[in-house]
């Protein structure tokens, strides 16, 4: 049966139509998915796929190792040191105080007293202690040195 080429370009139309909603729909759910998983295991799920034709960040992991991203240990009395797969989180540490990175162990420096911030943005960005990051520091932690507790 022929069709005249509106016919088509109108199906077509349409076709594209439920696509769209097809794909608003599967990513809607993918995100209830995902924040059932955080919620109910702890876990950081995966992020969504990417829409056909976006850029892709593809985050890979080293072959044959398995574990924490990131190790948060002391460095001295005043100091901690944040190593691992960092890159993807270099804002939440810089964000945390006074950070600087190490190009020869390829780790970041900050004061000790940015430890309780630094936990904090990381876990404000979906990611979860023992899972994604350990923290292995002992000591006292200094308060931060700005906010409420200086100067009064």
């Amino acid at each position: 049966m022929p069709h005249d080429l509106d016919d088509i370009k109108e199906s077509l139309a349409e076709i594209k139509t439920l696509i769209k909603d097809f794909k608003k729909d599967l990513k809607g759910l993918v995100e209830i998915q995902q924040r059932l998983i955080h919620e109910r295991l702890g876990v950081t799920a995966p992020p969504p796929p990417k829409e056909y034709g976006e850029d892709t960040v593809v985050v890979s992991k080293a072959k044959g190792k398995t574990g924490l991203k990131m190790d948060i240990v002391n460095l001295d009395d005043n100091r901690i040191r944040v190593s691992g797969k960092t890159y993807d989180y270099m804002l939440a540490i810089k964000d945390s105080g006074s950070a600087s990175f190490d190009k020869e162990s390829k780790s970041w420096t900050l004061p000790l007293g940015s430890l309780n911030k630094l936990i904090l943005n990381f876990e404000a960005i979906g990611l979860s202690r023992d899972v994604d990051f350990s923290v292995n520091v002992t000591g006292t932690i200094p308060a931060e040195e700005s906010g409420f507790g200086s100067g009064f």
